[in-house]
């Protein structure tokens, strides 16, 4: 996939979009047959909470669910970068793409973002990118990429990590490598 800075057009977004539901749904029904030598339909889908657990997972074996789930975790990555792509394309917030963890509203979601059309880029209200003065490097915060679209800022990621890490108050020694390393574990 591209970087978070593309934007990707309607069409775009339907015809990948297609090719993923049709291949998360051949993985899906794939090792549905094999574990319960039962088939799962695309109409499944729409009732698949109760199915699963009321009809599917009374006969499963251990090892399905866990399947599922590490099957399920690069689409989930690719829909959400995707849908945020398409959500900036479409002239909305990216937060829009929060939508695509919804169940039944990210098809709403989905359908939509394919229906509106693209707005101008110049509409988005975007700055232009700064010219760096001379030979100067700009200011690593004002780093634009080539499209002239800002660098994300992950400043916040590491203080996160550090407040999460580091000497808590009421404790005033640090925190040992173990103890570090399960906070760090659990916050992924």
């Amino acid at each position: 996939m591209r970087g978070f800075s593309r934007l990707m057009h309607r069409r775009t977004y339907f015809r990948r979009g297609l090719a993923l539901v049709l291949v998360k749904y051949g993985g899906d029904a794939a090792l549905i047959a094999i574990a319960i030598r039962r088939w799962w339909t695309p109409a499944h889908y729409l009732d698949s909470i109760y199915l699963l657990y009321n009809t599917f997972w009374t006969q499963a074996p251990a090892w399905l669910l866990p399947a599922l789930m590490l099957w399920t975790l690069p689409f989930l990555w690719i829909g959400m970068r995707m849908t945020m792509e398409r959500a900036e394309d479409a002239g909305l917030s990216p937060w829009f793409s929060l939508g695509f963890l919804l169940p039944y509203a990210n098809y709403l979601l989905m359908l939509t973002l394919c229906l509106l059309p693209s707005v101008p880029r110049g509409v988005r209200g975007e700055p232009s990118a700064p010219q760096p003065a001379g030979d100067r490097l700009p200011n690593a915060l004002l780093a634009r990429r080539p499209e002239g679209r800002p660098l994300p800022k992950w400043r916040g990621v590491p203080v996160g990590a550090g407040l999460q890490t580091g000497p808590a108050p009421g404790r005033p020694e640090r925190p040992s490598p173990t103890e570090t390393l399960l906070v760090r574990s659990v916050r992924l």
